[in-house]
């Protein structure tokens, strides 16, 4: 979202995280910084299959400086000496940081830090109602928004887990949205542009860019809230 709204504020924050110190302020004052040898994952990555692991040096500074100041004190710390798939090792913590997510209150606090503005959240159980509402603020939005759906943890499963996306338009009954489980540099095999999956039903629209949709009747099964920031942070 950031880099949607205000990619110079991105880069500033890359060039902090990516520096000798490994340490930036937020938008808000408040320092966050690189998690402790969340580097030496790169080393790895190569070998998992699962393109949620593959990422940048760029995107796994951002992504776990977010979770780690989401989560507060209670981030899991890795052991940069343990060996990466030990419990404490970094390729464990790192890969178990990231399948247990954020909150949304967790989500809202990294929100505010990144944009200095206060966020409402929803969260309610799967209805047409929240739907509409959901739909509703992303034609009424200036900006993406942040909304969270159910998301299978496992195939036998499919509605006991949770995972964020990025809403970006309403569209032929059908709610576009970018997906940040996986890099369009390294897309899922399955995902061709047309390709439909289940748990979530959703399309690949264009998956070097992320972008997925869903259809209005599955939307009222599979979504569970979204946040909207109380004043504009254009």
């Amino acid at each position: 979202m950031l880099i949607t709204v205000n990619p110079s504020e991105y880069v500033r924050l890359l060039h902090g995280l990516l520096g000798q110190a490994g340490v930036v302020n937020l938008s808000n004052g408040q320092n966050v910084e690189v998690p402790a040898g969340v580097f030496q994952f790169r080393r790895y990555a190569a070998g998992q299959t699962d393109s949620l692991y593959v990422r940048t040096y760029a995107e796994l500074a951002f992504q776990t400086a977010m979770l780690a100041y989401g989560v507060g004190p209670t981030f899991p710390r890795a052991d940069p000496a343990a060996a990466p798939e030990s419990p404490t090792g970094v390729a464990a913590v790192f890969r178990q940081t990231l399948r247990t997510g954020l909150t949304m209150e967790e989500q809202r606090r990294v929100l505010q830090g990144l944009f200095n503005t206060p966020f409402t959240s929803v969260f309610e159980a799967p209805s047409a109602t929240l739907r509409d509402r959901l739909l509703a603020a992303v034609r009424d939005s200036r900006v993406p928004v942040p909304l969270v759906l159910n998301w299978p943890d496992t195939a036998t499963a499919p509605t006991t887990g949770l995972a964020a996306a990025l809403a970006l338009r309403y569209d032929a009954g059908r709610l576009f949205f970018k997906n940040p489980q996986y890099p369009g540099s390294n897309p899922p095999a399955v995902a061709r542009v047309g390709a439909t999956v289940d748990q979530p039903p959703r399309r690949y629209e264009d998956p070097e860019s992320t972008l997925e949709s869903m259809g209005d009747s599955d939307l009222t099964t599979w979504v569970r809230g979204f946040l909207t920031p109380n004043a504009s942070i254009l």
